[in-house]
């Protein structure tokens, strides 16, 4: 797997593949460190931020290829379940989630629901209804991954008066 045009490099010492229409050349990768900016941060605790007051997440990697957001509550504080809710879908991505602290529903299309726990990850293809929500007495928590900033979050649309 490899991220959409991104480009393949080899080591020197190693051979790379022979490929049809391609010519390896030697060359030489001046780098940079990217800085952290946007508020992209490189280490973070789940823990440590939960013990302040109203915590609910955030976002800590923001560039042009990754995002993560921290998503973090209890089902007590969400409106009443609307098992008729199928949430909404991205037309840019998936998305995946590693549930990193109590459960999460997740209604997916054409899967059913899904209650995930602590440890598991969970995958909702580009254009698939998902409707994740916390789920259980203590807190749940969610890192949300995708690969764009700012992805489209597409629902059903209303129904006319």
């Amino acid at each position: 797997m490899n991220i959409a045009h991104a480009k393949t490099l080899y080591p020197q010492d190693a051979q790379p593949p022979s490929l049809p229409g391609y010519r390896w050349i030697p060359v030489v990768l001046n780098r940079q460190p990217a800085p952290y900016d946007r508020g992209n941060q490189p280490h973070i605790n789940l823990f440590e931020l939960a013990k302040a007051p109203g915590y609910r997440g955030g976002r800590f990697v923001h560039d042009d290829r990754a995002v993560a957001n921290i998503i973090y509550g209890y089902e007590k504080d969400l409106p009443p379940l609307n098992p008729n809710d199928r949430g909404h879908y991205h037309p840019e991505c998936a998305e995946f989630w590693l549930i990193m602290a109590g459960q999460i529903r997740y209604p997916i299309e054409n899967v059913g629901v899904v209650i995930a726990e602590a440890g598991d990850v969970v995958y909702a293809p580009i254009m698939t209804f998902h409707a994740p929500r916390f789920h259980g007495p203590g807190p749940s928590c969610r890192l949300a991954m995708n690969g764009y900033p700012n992805i489209a979050h597409l629902r059903d649309a209303p129904p006319p008066h």
